[in-house]
């Protein structure tokens, strides 16, 4: 896989590759290298607020937001078609708080 994008090496010790990993697995990131992307990002927006584009939102969901979306897109219909009703209940439970 050819990348235009700048490769970069860096040496951690035992401690830190194992909260990145740690981080991946309880994020569920796909890999480890976009797990340690996702971190550094962090701390620059964290040092440097504002000196980043931000990220389509997307990238900003959690991993259980993740996991959910992955469990419901695998889903058939039937329980597609029940998940949008509960989905929608709440909705219209928040509405009618809101208009009270």
């Amino acid at each position: 896989m050819s990348t235009k994008k700048p490769i970069v090496s860096v040496v951690l010790s035992d401690e830190e590759l194992e909260a990145i990993r740690d981080y991946q697995f309880g994020n569920r990131v796909k890999s480890q290298s976009k797990a340690i992307v996702e971190l550094i990002l962090r701390g620059l927006e964290e040092e440097l607020p504002g000196k980043l584009e931000k990220k389509a939102p997307v990238d900003e969901i959690t991993g259980r937001q993740k996991y959910m979306l992955y469990q419901y897109e695998k889903a058939d219909e039937k329980t597609k078609a029940a998940v949008d009703i509960l989905l929608n209940m709440g909705r219209f439970e928040k509405e009618k708080a809101l208009e009270a």
